[in-house]
């Protein structure tokens, strides 16, 4: 039973037990309560680090952050991906490397026409380095874990010392948000928090109340905090060699794996002019900008590696000015064609390697195009292009594939009506191209933007989840034949 200050379950369930009456004040808040819940009933070792104070109503638009009890890691994990289901949530990107998993959470509210929620779970299994033992010791659960709003959070006396360690250990960096705080409890109450860090031995130990207190000795902190990491590894490798050496091969191997197969996703919006692309996505991005905390990027039509290739020619070249007409230019001839088309190529290549794959593969992020190579297929007039079919065919599929195309189309009419950018006939011809396109493509969604925006938002993010739930299976699926 937690003790600290007198702390008991009891106590926890009786100030959580009000709270679950009120879960439906905040979109993520069904999913909080249950969360605690759940791991307060199972008496888990957890303790929100930082940014609890709505808590558990609301993340507050943050992330949230928890420690947790190596030894309950697998409970833990159960609680999270059970609350998630039983808020109506998916998982849309999950990564676990050595002492961390990040969790991207998005799920469906009861009420249709309400927002959808989304959040990121940070969650630090006890406090490593790079694959180091767990560098804090068992006396925290009892002695620097408090009470707040019936769940439990981390004394902040040793969140902030245990924030300045986080960014100097592997930023090399000391944190303004952290450094007040902690240099008050280095003078004040070291001797409170300092058992709770023994396996850091006394050395690192020394090391960290001078970075907390500022005297380094004109050293940098990058090289005060090498020091400190050094510590760290050579006390890990006595403790247990073997140990040791398999976890730093899963710290390095799982980031491989990462970028093997990437935890995020990339999803493609497709429309003619009118089927409401710029509304639709507005409609969806606060919803996975909170199940992404902030790690949301949108871009158009190309990575954006290469420049315009008007801009090329002319310093000044604006591509928004050619919305209004973008049938405007002519097509260029067949060779110029070709040049346009390869280097249209090579941005969606080189970009997608050296910008989005980074992206995805370092965290669940979501990336968001508002139009996509098959943009070159269904209306290659509007880049300038004058080509056989076949070939414009033949680029689409040797481009990066997204995980998720959504194909907007609607009465080509209404859509005319909405837009006159381009003729009711060329409209007509691009929607039924899209949704001939749609048909015969395993990735692609067809949504119809003549219902309500919140309809649409509800069909996109819907077929987001639907992705993710699919992904689930088949890499269940993978597992279970191995």
């Amino acid at each position: 039973m937690l003790t600290r200050r007198g702390l008991s379950l009891d106590i926890l369930y009786t100030n959580l037990e009000p709270i679950m009456h009120r879960e439906e004040e905040k979109p993520e808040a069904k999913f909080l309560v249950r969360l605690f819940k759940c791991l307060n009933e199972a008496n888990l070792h957890y303790a929100v680090m930082r940014n609890y104070d709505l808590l558990p109503l609301s993340a507050d638009g943050s992330d949230l952050d928890l420690l947790i009890d190596p030894q309950h890691e697998q409970a833990i994990m159960d609680c999270i991906v059970g609350a998630i289901r039983d808020a109506h949530g998916v998982v849309i990107g999950h990564i676990r490397t050595t002492g961390l998993r990040k969790i991207f959470a998005l799920g469906k509210p009861d009420n249709p026409a309400d927002q959808w929620w989304g959040l990121r779970l940070d969650i630090c299994i006890g406090m490593v380095y790079r694959g180091s033992s767990d560098l804090l010791d068992e006396s925290l659960w009892n002695e620097q874990v408090e009470e707040h709003n019936g769940i439990k959070v981390l004394s902040p006396h040793i969140a902030s010392v245990l924030g300045v360690m986080k960014e100097f250990l592997h930023n090399g960096i000391i944190a303004d948000r952290y450094i007040e705080s902690a240099s008050f409890v280095a003078r004040e109450n070291w001797a409170e928090i300092s058992p709770a860090l023994s396996p850091l031995g006394n050395r690192a130990i020394h090391c960290l109340r001078e970075l907390c207190l500022g005297k380094i000795d004109g050293e940098s902190v990058d090289t005060h905090s090498n020091r400190v990491r050094c510590g760290i590894e050579w006390r890990s490798l006595k403790a247990g060699p073997w140990t040791y050496l398999r976890k730093k091969i899963f710290y390095f191997g799982s980031r491989l794996l990462r970028f093997l197969s990437p935890p995020g996703k990339m999803v493609v919006v497709l429309g003619t002019d009118g089927a409401g692309k710029s509304t639709v996505i507005e409609s969806i991005k606060p919803a996975l900008t909170d199940a992404t905390h902030g790690a949301l990027v949108v871009k158009h039509l190309r990575p954006g590696l290469l420049p315009p290739l008007g801009r090329i020619k002319d310093k000044q070249y604006d591509p928004a000015s050619k919305a209004d007409d973008p049938h405007g230019d002519p097509p260029s001839g067949y060779l110029l064609s070709l040049v346009r088309l390869a280097y249209y190529f090579l941005d969606y290549t080189l970009g997608y390697w050296l910008l989005v794959r980074r992206v995805i593969a370092k965290s669940p992020t979501v990336v968001l195009y508002d139009r996509y190579a098959h943009d070159i297929l269904l209306d290659p007039r509007r880049l300038r292009i004058h080509l056989p079919h076949w070939i414009l065919r033949a680029f689409v599929n040797i481009v990066p594939k997204p995980d998720l195309i959504i194909c907007l189309y609607g009465d080509p009419e209404v859509l005319a009506g909405r837009k006159q950018e381009l003729p009711a006939d060329e409209i007509r011809r691009q929607v039924n191209d899209l949704v001939t396109f749609a048909e015969n493509e395993e990735r692609a969604v067809l949504v119809n933007t003549e219902s309500t925006v919140t309809d649409s938002r509800n069909h996109i993010l819907e077929s987001i989840v639907n992705l993710c739930a699919r992904q689930r299976i088949n890499q269940s699926s993978h597992r279970g034949s191995e």
